[in-house]
């Protein structure tokens, strides 16, 4: 019997006795080897975690999805470079990629014997710098071992979030922006400080100018239907619990509203958020 057919009866037997599915288990251990691999590279060169995929990492047992979200804070990867990121020893993997101005989406197959496992990495672009990111110990999916891997500040991942709505306001197209500014907003404390440190810095690389007259007129989408509508159906879609997108949107502006003053007249905000609270103290 050879290794593979060792390591595939035995991910077999342990998805039996977890009461899970084996492509659930494949996945899983697919996913423990890509980040077990991210550690060993030299910091620099690691891609970093996001919000969607500590979603998938708090899961227990991980269940199987098929995109994967990272920030890439380096150019675009090379063929060469996607194999020995992504490749794994027990597997054979096929993949093609594209490449946009804001990501690098790699479509990856991964065969082990009958079982096809198929993952979307998108690679999202971000430039890094400093105090942005911080090393995070996270448990691997089905083991006891972690792995220490790198994360951006959530303060970045919200600035990011509120410039792409105050972008594209009522033609806001992709949701998981505000799918992970909500996690945020209702899990993690945020440093009022450092979010307004990066909405500035953010904002103007994107020559974004923000006004009262546009915070004011995001408050009057909490009632919009086309958005309302998209939040609902991808909520749906990605098995997250229902949330209204009128209850979304007040805990969005309402954050917003605690910073405004401080960010319109350049003073510094020392109070943080805290989401059992919904406020800032």
């Amino acid at each position: 019997m050879t290794e593979r057919e060792i390591l595939l009866n035995w991910l077999k037997k342990n998805a039996v006795d977890n009461h899970i599915e084996i492509s659930d288990r494949l996945y899983g251990y697919i996913l423990a080897q890509l980040l077990k691999k991210q550690s060993m590279i030299e910091q620099n060169n690691q891609l970093l975690i996001t919000t969607q995929l500590e979603e998938i990492l708090e899961q227990d047992p991980v269940r199987y999805k098929r995109k994967l979200v990272f920030w890439n804070p380096k150019e675009s990867l090379s063929e060469s470079q996607i194999c020995q990121m992504f490749e794994i020893d027990e597997f054979e993997m096929s993949f093609s990629e594209e490449t946009t101005k804001e990501s690098q989406i790699i479509c990856l197959t991964y065969q082990m014997e009958e079982f096809k496992i198929p993952i979307e990495a998108e690679l999202k672009k971000l430039q890094v710098e400093g105090e942005r990111i911080r090393s995070r110990n996270v448990k691997l999916p089905y083991s006891k071992k972690q792995a220490t891997l790198y994360e951006f500040l959530a303060e970045v991942n919200m600035a990011e979030d509120y410039l792409y709505f105050f972008t594209y306001l009522e033609l806001a197209n992709e949701m998981n922006y505000f799918t992970d500014l909500y996690e945020i907003l209702t899990t993690q404390s945020v440093s009022g400080r450092l979010f307004i440190k990066f909405l500035k810095m953010e904002s103007e690389k994107k020559q974004i100018v923000l006004s009262d007259e546009l915070k004011n007129l995001i408050v009057t989408y909490e009632n919009n239907p086309y958005l309302k509508k998209k939040w609902m159906a991808y909520r749906k879609r990605n098995h997250m619990p229902e949330v209204s997108w009128k209850e979304a949107m007040q805990l969005f502006c309402r954050f917003f509203d605690g910073i405004w003053k401080a960010y319109v007249e350049d003073e510094i905000f020392m109070e943080e958020w805290m989401p059992q609270l919904g406020r800032f103290m």
